[in-house]
């Protein structure tokens, strides 16, 4: 998607974001939300996340113990671990970065017509080659 992405509007430098907020050499610089994602100056701010996440405080509380990965690996099953790799640390992050002050249906409809619109390029660009 990223490739799509910098092809259609011309930047070159594009990137999703990432945080990898599972690494554990580290939790008090892994688990805190980068910069560029809580400066109030560009679109990747949200100002509905916990305000701990947004003033730049580590992940914390219950969510911890979702973030725990080793009893995820001890899955041997594909679907067993998909399943819960959804619902924990993926699903719960999602849940935690939404935070309290969340309008998660605000949130979703401000980012759907773009997706689509990525996606519906994606796809016109695969079919003409």
């Amino acid at each position: 998607m990223e490739k799509i992405v910098r092809q259609l509007s011309n930047d070159p430098e594009f990137a999703l974001p990432y945080w990898g907020y599972t690494d554990t050499t580290d939790t008090m610089v892994n688990r805190v939300m980068a910069k560029m994602l809580r400066n109030e100056k560009t679109s990747l701010y949200e100002k509905s996340r916990y305000d701990s996440l947004n003033q730049g405080y580590p992940i914390s509380g219950d969510i911890l113990q979702a973030l725990d990965l080793t009893p995820l690996f001890k899955k041997k099953d594909i679907f067993i671990f998909t399943m819960n790799i959804d619902a924990a640390p993926h699903g719960a992050m999602h849940n935690y970065i939404g935070g309290g002050n969340a309008n998660v249906y605000s949130i979703f409809n401000r980012y759907t017509n773009v997706i689509v619109m990525v996606q519906a390029r994606a796809t016109i660009l695969v079919m003409v080659g």
